[in-house]
């Protein structure tokens, strides 16, 4: 038992070291302590799924869903690992996956309005015009990964409507705390201005 208690205290203690990684853009560093961890604890699915999302920012998708389809199955039970599931999904491109995951989460836990949230997003990215509708604007969640995301969509369809040619469905960008996106509003103001 004793044991038990220390292994899983390295692992998250690992766990955290390549969460700090991770937040100062070391994307690899944490990808490799990610997987040290599991060595340790290979059933882990907190740690399976801060790996999918450390391996989405490396460009590594087939593992990215290999890891997050993983962690979705150790964690049958728990909505928040379900919830970073989903948004590994999204962000691969893979909106069947993602709805697929977020609809188990909104299961697991209905009163969450970030599962809710990102359910609505997911279902609007992938074809249905109207989904957004379903969200009022005092009902988006306080996230600023979910933000982006919303916000990188809305301006796909802003773009689709001033084009000819409708914009080809594609992976969404990632959120990468590092770095400073820029989101264009040409259709408002006619100048792109940085989004922190």
């Amino acid at each position: 038992m004793l044991k038990g208690w220390l292994r899983r205290r390295r692992v998250a203690k690992m766990r955290r070291r390549a969460q700090r990684r991770a937040a100062r853009g070391d994307h690899e560093g944490a990808v490799l302590r990610y997987r040290r961890a599991l060595r340790l604890a290979p059933e882990d699915p907190i740690t399976h799924i801060h790996l999918a999302c450390a391996l989405v920012e490396t460009g590594q998708a087939s593992a990215a869903r290999i890891t997050a389809r993983r962690a979705v199955e150790l964690a049958d039970g728990e909505p928040a690992v379900h919830l970073f599931a989903g948004r590994v999904f999204y962000d691969l491109g893979d909106y069947g996956a993602a709805r697929q995951v977020l609809e188990k989460a909104a299961r697991l836990s209905p009163a969450n309005d970030l599962i809710r949230a990102y359910r609505i997003l997911t279902y609007w990215t992938s074809g249905n015009p109207s989904a957004w509708r379903r969200l009022a604007a005092q009902d988006l969640p306080d996230s600023t990964p979910f933000l982006v995301r919303w916000l990188a969509q809305l301006e796909t369809v802003v773009r689709s409507r001033q084009e000819p040619q409708s914009v080809p469905t594609r992976p969404a960008p990632s959120f990468r705390p590092d770095r400073r996106r820029t989101v264009s509003f040409r259709p408002f103001s006619g100048a792109s201005r940085p989004c922190a």
